[in-house]
C-alpha cells in the first residue's frame, strides 16, 4: 500500500475464530499480504483503510499479543497517527460483579485511560 492507502484501523486477532468476525464486517476486502510471517488482510470500513492480522504462533497471552501490535504498527505506522484506531479483539465468557454485567456476546471497548 502506498502512503495515502495506509489503514487508519488495525485489528489484532488471536484466534482465526475473530479474523473471520472482524473480516465480515468489511464493507470492501482488499488483496492481503504475508508480511514478516503474518497475514495481513485488508479492506475497508465505511471508506476507511483497514487492516487485520491474526496471531503468529498458535497461541494466545500477553507475549503474542504484544509481537503482533508491535508487528503491525512497525508495518503500518500510520496506525500511531491522529485519527487511527487499533483493537484487539477477543471471544470472552463474560465479567459479573455487582456493578457490571458483561454477558457473551457484549462488546466493550477499553480506552488508555488508566486510574
Amino acid at each position: 500500500m502506498t502512503s495515502e492507502e495506509e489503514p487508519s484501523i488495525g485489528f489484532i486477532c488471536p484466534l482465526y475464530l475473530e479474523l473471520k468476525a472482524v473480516l465480515a464486517t468489511f464493507d470492501e476486502q482488499l488483496p492481503g499480504k504475508r508480511i514478516n510471517g503474518i497475514d495481513h488482510h485488508y479492506g475497508r470500513i465505511n471508506n476507511r483503510k483497514t487492516v487485520a492480522v491474526n496471531f503468529l504462533w498458535d497461541e494466545t497471552g500477553p507475549g503474542p499479543a504484544s509481537v503482533s501490535a508491535l508487528n503491525l504498527i512497525h508495518t503500518h505506522p500510520s496506525l500511531e497517527r491522529d485519527g487511527s484506531h487499533c483493537f484487539l479483539v477477543g471471544i470472552a465468557g463474560g465479567i459479573w460483579t455487582p456493578d457490571t454485567d458483561v454477558r457473551l456476546g457484549d462488546v466493550v471497548i477499553a480506552t488508555r485511560t488508566w486510574d
